[in-house]
């Protein structure tokens, strides 16, 4: 059995859906994706401001509608905390938000479902994708062949698609791993701060504690892959060590865990690579688009599905595939997003690696106002 589709888009996480989205009604296209929702995704569960902005740029409805999203918890202050435990409280000039990812990708995933004509393929394993003379041909895991003309790789880290089209590899400079859990009754977290902690025995890397709805808390530890591998350190292990040390007493000693610490690796942003060829390009976490410095990705995942989509109506116009054309996707996610990464990629690599000058720098910007200004326009 066969079906034939103008576009492909492999998985329907939050570049997925926007990339759906994006799509203007009357072309043919599918959303794959290998889970079937709701699913969870293992994340710190931190949604910036620049999402929201994605999402009124799709359709002002769309915002309306995440507004109104009950699940959510609203995010005005980033707060950073030095290994001598002084503190440095930055107030978004956009706030941002947390959910856990289940309730949001279901959000983004039935407002995909609801605005566009796309064919939805929930379970939808892909396991082989090959080129043909008229275009690409995907097999699913239960035997299912679907040509298209283009393939756009919304699945993650692990993407099929940058495997098999891209033959892209894993660079353990650019990767971070990272473990979160689930927490209630965190103590001395403000519900609009998230905490991010830098603990003299776990440099490089940080800590964080993302508030949610209901006195529930996203805990989790995150550092280079390079620096994981040096150090031989075992991140679950670490995290437990670090709720349970005198350190952080204040905040955990009433705290109980919700549920099993789990692992997930993030392919960080600050090097420039191709993130498209012939007949496909890549999204978010595919085209290692991550934060650097924070190691946010929902952002950028939105904001390259929707230039994607851009790109794909611009592909099928021309009726062109070609590498050549589709660099037109790759100029127009680092005009938006180069800059940024590449100075969030400089503050990554400036943080955590000398305890005494990440304290003097946290003082100093608690008490000079330009010197925080700057920081939180970074940030």
């Amino acid at each position: 059995m066969s079906k034939s589709y103008d576009v492909i888009i492999v998985g329907a996480g939050p570049a997925g859906a926007s990339c759906a989205m994006g799509l203007p009604k009357g072309l043919k296209y599918a959303v794959l994706d290998k889970a079937s929702f709701p699913r969870d995704k293992i994340c710190g569960d931190a949604i910036p401001g620049r999402a929201l902005q994605v999402m009124e740029s799709l359709s002002p409805e769309l915002a309306s509608n995440f507004n109104d999203f009950s699940e959510k918890q609203i995010i005005r202050v980033g707060r950073a905390v030095a290994p001598s435990g002084a503190a440095l409280d930055l107030h978004f000039t956009r706030h941002g938000y947390c959910a856990t990812r289940m309730s949001f990708d279901q959000f983004l995933f039935d407002e995909a479902k609801q605005r566009s004509d796309a064919d939805f393929y929930e379970s939808g394993d892909v396991r082989t994708i090959e080129e043909n003379a008229s275009g690409v041909k995907l097999t699913l895991k239960d035997g299912l062949e679907l040509e298209t003309k283009l393939v756009i790789a919304c699945d993650g880290a692990q993407s099929v698609v940058a495997k098999q089209m891209a033959n892209k590899k894993v660079d353990k400079k650019h990767y971070s791993g990272a473990v979160r859990a689930y927490m209630k009754n965190v103590k001395g977290v403000p519900e609009d701060t998230m905490t991010i902690c830098f603990l003299k025995d776990y440099l490089p890397g940080y800590f964080w504690i993302f508030p949610l709805k209901n006195n529930h808390y996203n805990v989790g530890f995150g550092m280079m892959s390079k620096d994981i591998a040096a150090r031989k350190i075992n991140l679950k292990k670490a995290l437990k060590e670090i709720c349970a040390s005198e350190e952080m007493e204040s905040y955990f000693k009433e705290a109980a865990f919700t549920g099993d610490v789990r692992g997930y690796n993030l392919p960080m942003g600050g090097k420039k690579s191709s993130i498209s060829g012939k007949r496909y390009m890549l999204c978010g976490d595919a085209a290692n688009l991550i934060d650097p410095a924070t190691g946010e990705g929902i952002g950028n995942a939105m904001l390259s599905g929707r230039l994607a989509a851009e790109q794909a109506v611009r592909c099928l116009n021309k009726d062109n595939y070609s590498a050549a054309f589709m660099k037109q996707y790759d100029k127009a996610v680092y005009d938006k997003l180069w800059k940024e990464l590449r100075n969030k990629k400089l503050v990554q690599q400036f943080i955590g690696h000398s305890p005494a000058l990440l304290n003097q720098f946290i003082v100093a910007a608690s008490k000079y106002d330009w010197l925080k200004s700057m920081v939180t326009k970074v940030f």
